[in-house]
């Protein structure tokens, strides 16, 4: 079965919300489908080239250049910030990345003369324009009224940036230097004895002092599901996203069958709900809930499969897919319970009742015919039939004319002789005539019945 869901409810889901509380029963989770780069998300910088130089280990020093706290150096000694989070949207360029770890630089001749740490960068790009930002301390143990300080968050240095820099979620690009320093917040926020290292000063090591370029990776927007089930089969899937876009109009997110998303069908979609740009943490996460009633699940095809969608809100998914990700998920979809389907296809044609009982004609066809009774019993008046010839009334009435009465019929037309001459013989021959006679007509009558 292939099903489109649809209801006025989903038909507004994408220009509205939708919210549903269904208790849960059954426990699934799924990983977001839209991967990460591959590399973790990581910031790697040298600063400088100053800067990695000047605390590099020589034979008169005894400098340090420690990387801590998540980070970690490349074998050109540049730093290796790690566990990145935030967001970037390669369709436009925009960003917002987070980084942890801390680069010391410490200048040590005998004793520490001072040292200088960066930690927790940061990469913001708003139409193009980036900064980078950057907690900063600092110690000079010989400025007694000024021995240690800092600031968090400051800008450390901009640059450029536009979507064409970024590639599968990494970009690369080099600060500006067309102020011959870094970033008036970074540099306010040293001792003034160390800013010399990061401006030009017109000594030989200004050509080092430029920021050096950095390679920013970022984890695409990516999301798990928790999908909840009652025995009915209403279900909430729980989303929780990182990567996301914070600010503006915000996504939508919604169940639909597996394939490709299509912010133009909002009738494909289930359970929607819209997560406002302002409901998107500044870190890019975010957690909703959707809903999906025992009717809406069980209208789902149990041969198909089904995914979370999340896209842009508000027809800006198809100029700006940066925030299209699929999740597959698992439903239990009830695929033999479901009224209207095998109810009527099964008890309906129960017409086999009035195919096999209403024509009960057999019977009919079996007991009328019992006319055979009648057929046989009145036959049984062969009784009358035979009885009525076997009435022995005719043979006993026939001795009245039996032969004593013949001669005297005979002597009446005056035939006769001398007495006691052939009277009594032909008298004799008459009679036995007229019996023979009588007796014929009788087996007639008789062979007749």
């Amino acid at each position: 079965m292939s099903r489109s869901p649809s209801s006025t409810r989903h038909r507004a889901a994408l220009a509205g919300l939708l919210t549903a509380a269904v208790p849960a029963a059954l426990l699934l989770t799924s990983p977001g489908a839209h991967a990460a780069p591959s590399a973790p998300p990581t910031f790697t910088w040298k600063v400088s080239q100053q800067f990695v130089d000047h605390f590099a280990k020589a034979g008169y020093n005894q400098n340090t250049f420690v990387a801590s706290d998540g980070a970690s150096l490349t074998a050109d000694s540049a730093t290796v910030f790690g566990d990145g989070a935030g967001w970037a949207n390669p369709t436009t360029g925009d960003a917002s990345l987070q980084y942890a770890g801390t680069i010391t630089g410490s200048f040590v001749v005998g004793a520490p003369q001072y040292s200088i740490a960066i930690s927790d960068p940061a990469i913001t790009i708003k139409d193009g324009a980036g900064q980078v930002t950057a907690d900063v301390a600092w110690t000079v143990p010989s400025d007694s009224a000024n021995p240690s300080g800092g600031a968090d968050d400051v800008v450390v240095t901009t640059f450029n940036a536009t979507a064409s820099d970024w590639s599968d979620g990494a970009l690369t690009a080099t600060p500006d230097w067309s102020t011959q320093s870094f970033a008036p917040e970074f540099m306010d926020a040293l001792n003034p004895g160390l800013q010399p290292h990061f401006r030009t000063t017109g000594g030989s090591s200004d050509a080092k002092k430029a920021p050096a370029p950095f390679t920013a990776l970022a984890a695409a927007p990516a999301a798990t599901t928790t999908v909840t089930q009652e025995d009915d089969g209403a279900a909430e899937v729980a989303v929780a996203g990182t990567g996301y876009q914070p600010g503006g109009l915000g996504i939508y997110v919604g169940v639909t069958q597996a394939g490709p998303i299509n912010p133009a069908d909002a009738e494909a979609y289930l359970g929607t709900q819209w997560v406002n740009g302002s409901q998107i943490a500044a870190d890019g996460s975010f957690s909703t809930t959707l809903a999906l009633t025992a009717e809406e699940v069980a209208g789902l095809d149990p041969e198909a499969s089904y995914e979370v969608h999340t896209m842009k809100a508000h027809g800006q998914a198809a100029s700006d897919p940066s925030q299209n990700v699929r999740i597959p998920i698992e439903l239990v979809i009830p695929a033999t319970d479901e009224p209207g389907t095998d109810e009527p296809g099964t008890d309906e044609p129960v017409t086999e009742e009035p195919v096999t009982e209403e024509p009960v004609t057999e019977e009919p066809a079996t007991e009328e015919p019992t006319v055979e009774e009648p057929a046989t019993e009145e036959p049984v008046s062969e009784e009358p039939a035979i009885e009525t010839p076997a009435t022995t009334t005719p043979p006993t009435q026939a001795p009245a004319a039996a032969a004593p009465e013949v001669p005297q019929v005979v002597q009446t037309d005056g035939i006769g002789g001398p007495a006691g001459s052939a009277t009594p013989a032909l008298g004799a021959v008459l009679v036995g005539l007229l019996v023979g006679a009588a007796v014929g007509i009788r087996r007639r009558l008789a062979g007749e019945h």
